[in-house]
């Protein structure tokens, strides 16, 4: 992934002066502030799963899982679903594709359109 490039934006199509207040409203700056953070880190990410758990970490989430459980997932033949029910979330969806990223590596993940906006997460949705 490529990114020695400034992070875009996350436009909201609004006038530059009303957009930035939106944005502090809702938190968006934060979010942006977050994924240069994580955007320019070095090396860059090698995968979405990574980006993700670069993500976690930058934000001090910890999760625990079942190394046994994984191992057998990974071990699996043919596909395998994994699913969440959070359709306006976000951290279980980077858990989620953290640990794909793991025992499942080039597994994808279906997503609204919101992730549209982060080109790391593209490859793995």
């Amino acid at each position: 992934m490529d990114n020695t490039k400034a992070a875009p934006a996350f436009s909201l199509g609004l006038p530059r002066g009303v957009e930035a207040l939106v944005k502090r409203a809702v938190g968006l700056d934060m979010v942006e502030a977050l994924y240069h953070r994580v955007r320019t880190q070095q090396p860059p990410a090698a995968s979405a799963g990574e980006f993700c758990g670069r993500v976690l970490r930058d934000l001090g989430i910890h999760y625990d899982w079942d190394a046994d459980k994984a191992a057998e997932l990974s071990r699996l033949p043919g596909p395998v679903m994994f699913a969440a029910n959070h359709p306006m979330g976000a951290i279980d969806a980077l858990v989620l594709m953290a640990l794909m990223d793991q025992t499942r590596p080039g597994a994808r993940l279906m997503v609204n359109a919101a992730a549209d906006f982060v080109p790391e997460l593209k490859a793995g949705f």
